[in-house]
């Protein structure tokens, strides 16, 4: 269970996919199959970045998505002004309690997203391509890409 969260993960990144889509909220792989690549390339990242979907984790993602991937701010804007994902993220922010919550949340995760800028980034020896993963790259094994791309993931605890 959760295999992919640790760091010399064995299975594949699709078999890391498919596990983190078996092992959160059945909704997760829903909304990837309706809404398309870019929560796909969102879920990947979870994968090779080692983390799961509670909202620091989410926090922490944003982090990682930001610093150690090739996303664009296009890209980024494009999803902001998308109606459909707009209308998702104000959903899942209501069931988490509020954007008071989140706010609440993402300051705690403070500590966390400087380790990752600071302590992790500088190693990355290659950004993520955060649209363009391959069929290649899904079957290899995420420790092969985690040690290809510089990645080193926080611990768990």
């Amino acid at each position: 269970m959760n295999t992919y969260k640790k760091q010399n993960c064995s299975l594949t990144l699709q078999e890391g996919l498919n596990e983190y889509y078996k092992y959160n909220d059945p909704i997760i792989k829903e909304y990837a199959d309706k809404y398309g690549s870019f929560l796909v390339n969102h879920d990947l990242t979870h994968v090779i970045f080692g983390l799961g979907t509670s909202l620091k984790e989410e926090s922490m993602l944003d982090t990682w998505t930001l610093w150690a991937t090739n996303i664009t701010w296009k890209q980024i804007y494009e999803y902001s002004v998308n109606k459909d994902l707009r209308n998702l993220t104000k959903e899942l922010v209501s069931d988490i309690g509020g954007w008071f919550v989140v706010l609440g949340c993402v300051a705690k995760a403070i500590p966390l997203k400087l380790k990752i800028i600071f302590t992790r980034v500088p190693k990355i020896k290659k950004k993520w391509p955060f649209d363009s993963v391959t069929e290649q790259m899904l079957s290899e094994s995420i420790v092969v890409l985690r040690k290809e791309y510089g990645i080193q993931i926080l611990s768990e605890k």
